[in-house]
């Protein structure tokens, strides 16, 4: 029971406020006055359901606390090695891996040291082969040699690592070398055993492997009266191209040349200034011999 002295200091508060607000009068929206009057039913009932509510609140709340997140700190940094130019073995050309390093311990200890099937793309496709080296180490071996020049993409699910492991970001980005070349030798031959036979002959080693075909079609002799200086046979070329080292180098030489007494020798044009494509940086021709 609220005493008199309750009820009085309640009824003047009340009369200070309507004479600051004035009179307001508040209709409870409908699912409120249902509430509201099954409350006033069954008050014990209605009593035990709002504290439940009120405790499971309380629990779903203090319970987000207790459950541990993961910081910035504490995710795992990756870091991808763009693979290096293929090697020159025996039987040809070694592709070099991609390797991809973790800051901590991720691998699930189940798959070490064996081949990874599924959780992770490349894009463009390659075909390979994935492999946990450790459990911090994951290594792509190629079956052909990369592309030159090209920007790779790798996504990494959470089901290619352990259950609690978190990583700042699930997709890298590479890109493999650019494709080069340069030119070794430029010179005038003359046979030995047959001092009459001379000829342009230049050697240009490549980065990665190169087309024979589009080589021959990039590459152009030039030089004053050309036909004159240049002794051929009926349907004999200009100039041929020999690839070694799997494709990446390659001998040119020109038709037998007929030394000039005043004339300028044809010089041999580089494959950029003739728009072979893919070698970049190459916009000036070889120096005149």
């Amino acid at each position: 029971m609220i005493g008199y002295e309750h009820k009085l200091s309640l009824f003047s508060l009340g009369r200070v406020l309507r004479g600051v607000v004035g009179e307001w009068n508040w209709v409870p929206p409908a699912w409120l006055a249902s509430i509201l009057a099954e409350f006033q039913k069954n008050p014990r009932s209605s009593a035990a359901w709002v504290l439940g509510a009120v405790l499971l609140l309380l629990g779903i709340t203090q319970g987000w606390r207790l459950i541990p997140q993961s910081s910035p700190e504490d995710r795992m940094r990756a870091e991808v090695s763009a693979p290096a130019l293929a090697e020159l073995g025996e039987a040809g050309l070694i592709p070099q891996p991609l390797s991809i390093d973790f800051s901590g311990s991720v691998a699930d200890l189940e798959q070490l040291d064996k081949p990874v099937t599924a959780g992770i793309r490349m894009e463009p496709e390659m075909k390979g082969a994935w492999t946990w080296e450790g459990d911090r180490r994951l290594v792509f071996y190629p079956k052909e040699d990369w592309p030159a020049g090209t920007k790779f993409r790798v996504k990494l699910e959470q089901r290619l690592f352990g259950p609690d492991v978190r990583l700042e970001a699930r997709e890298l980005s590479f890109v493999t070398r650019p494709l080069t070349a340069s030119l070794e030798a430029l010179q005038f031959y003359v046979n030995p055993l047959d001092p009459a036979e001379r000829k342009i002959t230049a050697t240009f080693s490549f980065s990665h492997a190169v087309d024979p075909s589009s080589l021959e079609k990039a590459l152009e002799l030039k030089g004053p009266e050309l036909d004159q200086l240049l002794i051929r046979k009926s349907g004999e070329p200009r100039f041929q191209v020999e690839m070694v080292e799997f494709g990446r180098k390659a001998h040119f030489r020109s038709a037998a040349v007929n030394l000039p007494q005043k004339r300028p020798l044809p010089h041999c044009v580089s494959p950029g200034s003739c728009g072979l494509s893919g070698v970049r940086g190459w916009r000036r021709s070889w120096h005149r011999m």
